[in-house]
């Protein structure tokens, strides 16, 4: 199965992967090769779900024994992601075999959707593995086993630490804990374990990076604030988005297994109750999104979770409605997906051309090498495949400290040119496609920088005169003094 899945991304491994899974790549290059959890070198960040960053540093610091060069090429964690996905598939076959469901179509389903989707080098490989290994221990007896509720509670955490936001999930699971273990002590237990294990993580990020959650998931948040909103994103029928969620892979997942719990509840067996916990977890983490989140919730690793749920509902259901088990399903649900990535992936080399491919073009074209680059977007494959040192506008891979001192400062964009001139690492290019942060006035003589944390809500933070760009066509390109 390792090498099976292996084959389509050792192709072209830039076909599966997001401008963000370059974040965890180019950060976890830099800590394994200077020590420093930095994404360009000038200040650390923690805007990385931890668990994935931290294992892809350790897998790359062991590459770098072997030849540093190896970290510059995108295939070299291939194994590891494959790794993880197998391991994944082979708990929930397993998990299957337990609840007496087809395990084709259990495993099938998210199995295609991790693989043939934008999820390469993303946290949703670890998470899925996370999630198939806390569904085994608590579903094959392990549970129930003199430390089983110590392990129920490092799992948990390892859930958590591998994508934040399934917190909702795990809260599910407490609280279906709570209600089926009937020692109450041993949950209790298995809670404090887990706070314990999560505890330095959340301090660490106080006391280093000036506030609990990583600055990602704070800048995409407006919790407390209600930021209700509906979204279509541009991308074609497949990515519409209710409410900021995806429709298609998030809440048709969700409304199917309302369905099938509705109809088939009184027939469930006790270990069938896990049901709830993803489904629990699922809504919760919907109703945080379509109330909470500003944007950027249509990529895929966000809906791991319900295309899981997704997939044990429909397991569930053939189960029980005796003429389906005949159907060939898991075949024709895997070629379903296999369309719909399809359908969708042959947008990504457009993309990528747009977002960072024609950027970094430009930097060879140019001969322009180590030099510090201030963008508007797609920050990962412009740093990954240059020697420059890029500072994202939108500020996700930076950190509290350095976001509130610059944002509170008179003129946001000058805080960021006196920084990087104090620490002696001045910025000589300004790259920008006009849009959504750093914006072109005064026919493209004046930048103006919208505060990143209020987006969609346009209020300037920072201003500076740049004189006439460089370059104008797909994007715009300015020159600074030195």
């Amino acid at each position: 199965m390792l090498v099976v899945l292996s084959i389509p991304w050792w192709i072209d491994p830039t076909f599966f992967i997001a401008d963000d899974s370059y974040f965890y790549l180019q950060t976890a290059k830099n800590i394994a090769l200077t020590g420093k959890q930095t994404f360009n070198g000038l200040f650390p960040t923690n805007g990385l779900h931890p668990l994935w960053l931290y294992l892809l540093s350790l897998y790359s610091w062991l590459v770098s024994l072997l030849s540093p060069g190896l970290l510059s090429h995108p295939a070299f964690a291939i194994p590891l992601s494959a790794a993880l996905l197998a391991l994944g598939a082979v708990n929930f076959w397993k998990v299957a075999r337990i609840l007496r469901v087809n395990a084709w179509l259990l495993v099938s389903i998210p199995l295609m959707y991790l693989w043939l989707f934008r999820v390469l080098y993303s946290e949703g490989h670890l998470f899925y593995f996370c999630l198939s290994l806390l569904t085994r221990v608590t579903l094959d007896g392990t549970r129930e086993s003199t430390r089983g509720h110590l392990l129920i509670g490092l799992l948990c955490a390892f859930v958590f630490l591998s994508r934040l936001d399934s917190l909702f999930f795990v809260a599910a699971y407490f609280v279906w804990y709570f209600v089926t273990e009937g020692d109450r002590r041993r949950v209790v237990v298995s809670a404090l374990v887990c706070g314990l294990t999560v505890l330095p993580y959340l301090l660490s990020n106080l006391i280093w990076f000036g506030g609990l959650t990583p600055i990602s998931g704070w800048m995409k948040s407006s919790f407390p604030s209600i930021c209700w909103t509906w979204r279509y994103h541009h991308k074609g029928p497949l990515c519409i988005e209710l409410l900021g969620y995806q429709a298609v892979f998030g809440i048709a997942p969700i409304l199917f297994a309302i369905l099938t719990v509705v109809a088939f509840r009184r027939r469930f067996v006790a270990k069938d109750s896990l049901i709830y916990v993803f489904l629990g977890g699922s809504i919760l983490h919907f109703a945080y999104v379509a109330l909470f989140a500003r944007s950027h919730t249509f990529w895929h690793w966000y809906y791991v979770l319900p295309m899981t749920l997704g997939a044990m509902c429909v397991a569930l259901f053939v189960r029980e409605v005796p003429f389906l088990r005949s159907l060939s399903l898991p075949p024709v649900l895997a070629a379903i997906l296999l369309v719909l990535a399809s359908f969708i992936n042959d947008r990504i080399k457009e993309e990528n051309y747009q977002g960072w491919l024609s950027k970094v073009n430009y930097c060879r074209k140019h001969d322009i090498h180590n030099q510090v680059i201030l963008t508007c977007d797609w920050p990962g494959g412009f740093a990954y495949f240059t020697d420059n040192r890029i500072i994202a506008a939108d500020m996700l891979t930076s950190n509290r400290r350095f976001f509130d001192a610059m944002r509170k400062s008179p003129n946001a964009l000058q805080y960021i040119l006196d920084y990087c001139r104090r620490i002696g690492k001045p910025i000589g290019y300004i790259f920008s496609i006009c849009d959504p942060w750093l914006v072109g006035r005064n026919r493209y003589r004046t930048i103006v920088y919208y505060d990143p944390k209020k987006i969609p809500v346009k209020q300037v933070i920072g201003e500076i005169e740049v004189g006439d760009p460089i370059h104008k066509a797909d994007f715009v390109v300015w020159k600074l003094s030195k």
